[in-house]
């Protein structure tokens, strides 16, 4: 046996990285390089949002190539229906796969997604635009499946930039793929372990702080476990209007977002129910690295009131 004073094998651990002006970008590319020589569909998670400025993320690259798609169900808790899952690959040909670890959390059903995948002769995609810093920080997502895509300017402070990474043993489609973009600032060069600490600890006090309103608000992700660095803290909002509570509370300057408050019209309400209901209760709060105590604080006071006057 010979040992190697240092590493030599340059595929070992590869996860080649190519940058893009956005993540969907990355992704129409990857789908064009899976989908060459070959006829089936996409298989995509019943909770993809639209809106009339950015469009859809991850589903308009689907149909700008044309691709044939189906949909897996969600529960109302935003987890994955694993029956419906295994539905899909019995009844369709699938030939890519999409799992999205939103928010930042990853599905508990995350390992038995990717293995049904793979089983059914599907690459998996993990969209992780809301969770680079799990797979990066975390180590918690990213590694099962054969692709990952981040979103940079959704949790660090840029303009723009979308990364496909690919893992180790895709060498085929490694050399279809090529990079469109080469002035993405590189992320790397910022305190992504740290980042992620304080996003962590962000969405653990603020956590603590909704749990002090129950009656109006409950917590969507109320266990946070080890590796989850949260894009945002989505929460429920129980007894007032979604709409106009995000009005009131981004006019008084606390910039929350609703992920996704409207489905995609291919996402029907008399088919997935579930995926309804949540967009039109969901609130993200933000849990981002400029936030300290006071600012957090602030929000919660504010919520608390704005929900108050919102019954009267």
């Amino acid at each position: 046996m010979i040992i190697n004073k240092k590493a030599v094998i340059v595929d070992n651990y590869l996860r080649k990285a190519m940058f893009y002006k956005n993540a969907r970008a990355g992704f129409q590319t990857f789908l064009r390089a899976v989908i060459k020589g070959k006829t089936g569909k996409v298989l995509l998670p019943a909770y993809i949002g639209w809106s009339s400025k950015e469009g859809s993320g991850v589903f308009d690259p689907v149909t700008e190539i044309g691709m044939d798609y189906v949909f897996y169900k969600m529960t109302d808790q935003l987890y994955i229906d694993a029956e419906d899952v295994k539905r899909c690959f019995k009844k369709n040909k699938i030939i890519v796969a999409v799992i999205i670890h939103y928010f930042g959390y990853v599905d508990p059903a995350y390992e038995d997604f990717v293995s049904a995948a793979h089983s059914a002769g599907a690459v998996v995609l993990e969209d992780e635009a809301h969770s680079m810093l799990s797979d990066i920080a975390g180590g918690v997502c990213g590694r099962l499946g054969d692709a990952s895509i981040y979103s940079l300017h959704k949790l660090l402070p840029v303009d723009k930039g979308g990364v496909l990474l690919l893992n180790s043993g895709n060498k085929a489609l490694a050399s279809d793929i090529q990079c469109e973009a080469g002035d993405i600032f590189p992320y790397w060069e910022y305190d992504l372990f740290t980042i992620a600490q304080k996003r962590r600890e962000n969405a653990v006090a603020l956590a603590q702080m909704m749990q002090k309103i129950p009656d109006d608000v409950d917590i969507l992700r109320p266990v946070m476990n080890d590796g989850i660095v949260p894009q945002t803290l989505p929460i429920i909002i129980k007894n007032v209007s979604r709409d106009r509570l995000y009005e009131v509370m981004n006019l008084r300057g606390y910039g929350v977002v609703s992920l996704y408050h409207t489905m995609i019209e291919q996402i029907t309400k008399e088919r997935f129910p579930d995926s309804h209901k949540l967009s039109r209760k969901i609130m993200n709060l933000p849990v981002h690295q400029d936030l300290g105590n006071e600012e957090l604080r602030g929000l919660a006071d504010c919520l608390k009131i704005s929900l108050a006057g919102l019954k009267d």
